[in-house]
């Protein structure tokens, strides 16, 4: 009797070559979670190096709005090289305060 391809050969594994098909899923199976895990990291990582950088950015904002403000009051901006220094001096300052905490 010849081995042809027969819901019964198949059934009992004889002449089919799925053992080391199913080998290989099982192991991507046994993986997942570890591929799930690793997923939900990095993106919590990133969250959280972007949201570090989100408040700096706003505070540096608000204070720069605040102090070009000020240099509005007369009604026309009034842009000189010591505002210049301080809104630099406020970039430099949010960055250095909130890039350690997300050490």
């Amino acid at each position: 009797m010849d081995k042809k391809l027969s819901v019964s050969n198949w059934k009992a594994g004889a002449g089919t070559s799925f053992g080391p098909v199913r080998e290989k899923q099982e192991k991507i199976m046994k993986s997942m979670p570890l591929y799930t895990n690793l997923y939900t990291a990095w993106i919590e990582s990133n969250v959280n190096f972007q949201s570090v950088f989100t408040e700096a950015m706003k505070r540096t904002f608000e204070q720069t709005a605040e102090k070009l403000s000020e240099s509005t009051k007369s009604g026309k901006l009034n842009m000189s090289p010591e505002i210049g220094k301080d809104l630099y001096k406020t970039w430099i300052d949010a960055y250095s305060e909130d890039i350690p905490k997300s050490s």
